[in-house]
């Protein structure tokens, strides 16, 4: 490709010559002969003041052409791929116990259809979430809640896909950096502490969401926050996400003596 480009260059910087001089040659040939035929300094320097800037005249415009051919494409912003959206209750059925415990799993469904680049209807979303509710229970006989280590062991297990892994004792930083080397970031929250106004109050004690954004203008995380219907590109300000991270114990409202914050981050794949 640099190829083409310097030889696109070369071709129109000599077009662009050719036609310059073919217009300026005869008066600057005409300007130089009479140069040489002066007799004195004072003569020449005349001369010269008129030669000079019609040289310049002829070159500038060259110059400009070979830049705007040969210089590469500026770059493209970076935006993040979507990410599809389901609510861990696709169809609001909220009193099945599996999907009103089913926030880890719709986050994964989220995440493994962002690897692959597709899209799912609200029936597949369902039916994804209770067959990794079902393979939690055979694997680690549970399938409420699962921390961030047995999160990432049931995205191995079940998708088969190893570029997932837990960080712990976060800051916000570790987030956005993540995210702008195009990772996708999952973090356990305790879901009161977000202060969705959607959620059934006061919040899930234990919720995991997905980050995929983050706006630097107003400070917040953009998220797909499966806890509610309208928990599609759900921005949160990046405080209010900190305060609420912990990796809650696997279980059900177990006891957490030793809190930390974690995230699990999932790269795209090579």
């Amino acid at each position: 490709m640099t190829k083409i480009r310097i030889f696109a260059a070369a071709v129109i910087a000599g077009f662009t010559l050719w036609t310059l001089f073919s217009a300026r040659v005869p008066q600057l040939n005409n300007d130089l002969l009479l140069a040489t035929n002066q007799n004195t300094d004072e003569q020449r320097s005349a001369v010269a003041e008129k030669v000079i800037p019609l040289a310049n005249q002829i070159a500038a415009p060259l110059a400009d052409k070979i830049k705007s051919v040969a210089a590469p494409p500026p770059k493209e912003s970076s935006k993040p791929r979507p990410v599809p959206f389901t609510a861990q209750a696709p169809f609001g059925d909220w009193q099945d116990p599996r999907q009103q415990d089913g926030c880890e799993e719709a986050s994964l469904v989220m995440a493994w259809h962002w690897l692959q680049n597709t899209t799912f209807t609200k029936t597949q979303a369902l039916e994804e979430i209770l067959a990794l509710s079902k393979f939690e229970e055979e694997t680690i006989g549970e399938w409420r809640s699962t921390n961030a280590a047995d999160t990432i062991r049931i995205f191995r297990e079940y998708y088969h896909y190893d570029n997932i892994a837990v960080q712990y004792d976060i800051s916000s930083d570790d987030i956005k950096k993540s995210l702008e080397t195009g990772n996708l970031v999952l973090v356990p929250t305790d879901g009161r502490k977000l202060g969705n106004p959607y959620y059934r109050q006061p919040g899930p004690p234990e919720h995991m969401l997905v980050i995929f954004d983050y706006d630097q203008k107003t400070d917040e995380f953009i998220t797909n926050d499966p806890g509610t219907r309208r928990g599609q590109n759900y921005r949160y300000k990046s405080n209010t996400v900190m305060n609420a991270i912990v990796d809650y114990p696997t279980g059900h409202r177990e006891p957490n003596p030793n809190p930390q914050t974690a995230m699990i981050v999932i790269a795209p794949k090579p």
